[in-house]
């Protein structure tokens, strides 16, 4: 983990909640049994968008908000209250490590393997190889040899994506590769089609989300 930049859009509410490295590799070990923090071991990346409105970002955004109205009012519960505190902070903790996907949730679970199987390797070496043609799930079932539930469970639990995702999210990086070069023909219009975005405003969306800037800041800062 390291330095990292928040975007909000505007009129938007945001709410942040901020938890120590020191307390997610420690919660981490006693998930795992032994410590994270060695030469051995990366440091701790979890994926890095949370769904508030399902699941556990849900649950955790929830608390937040609790812990939130608890601080506006003038005798605040959970500051006479240490025990409710930490009970919070252990559930947002341990909630993050066990549903948030990260580079160890592979050692939690013993269910996400360490190399793609077969019919992951064929279905991204497909993708790959047929970016700039139209690409549809029958497509890439077909290329992987196995029915489409099989590929999906595999993919996911190789890199917590589905195939389309993946499709969707390597067109993205190739779109990033032209304008990082600098050696755009065209606008960004042209290349964002080119590469089988037909609808601008979820491009720039999805781009900004993934790169933390507009496709005209990036083509900017290269040339």
């Amino acid at each position: 983990m390291g330095p990292c930049r928040i975007r909000v859009e505007a009129g938007a509410l945001r709410t942040t909640v901020v938890m120590s490295e020191v307390s997610l590799r420690r919660q981490l070990a006693v998930l795992l049994g032994s410590s994270p923090d060695t030469p051995l071991h990366p440091p701790l990346e979890f994926a890095p968008v949370v769904d508030l409105t399902s699941g556990h970002g849900r649950s955790i955004a929830k608390l937040a908000n609790l812990v939130l109205w608890d601080g506006a009012v003038g005798d605040s519960l959970l500051a006479r209250n240490p025990l409710a505190l930490s009970s919070i902070e252990q559930f947002v903790l341990t909630e993050l490590l066990l549903s948030q996907p990260h580079n160890y949730s592979g050692a939690i679970y013993g269910t996400i393997p360490s190399v793609a199987s077969r019919d992951v390797k064929r279905a991204i070496d497909y993708i790959e190889a047929n970016l700039h043609a139209p690409i549809s799930l029958a497509d890439v079932v077909e290329a992987a040899g196995v029915p489409g539930r099989t590929l999906f469970k595999h993919f996911e639990s190789f890199r917590g994506i589905s195939p389309m995702e993946y499709l969707r999210a390597a067109r993205l990086e190739r779109v990033r590769e032209v304008l990082q070069s600098g050696q755009v023909t065209g606008n960004i219009t042209d290349l964002a089609t080119t590469w089988g975005f037909s609808h601008m405003g979820r491009f720039s969306t999805e781009y900004r989300k993934r790169f933390g800037e507009r496709p005209s800041e990036t083509l900017k800062r290269s040339r």
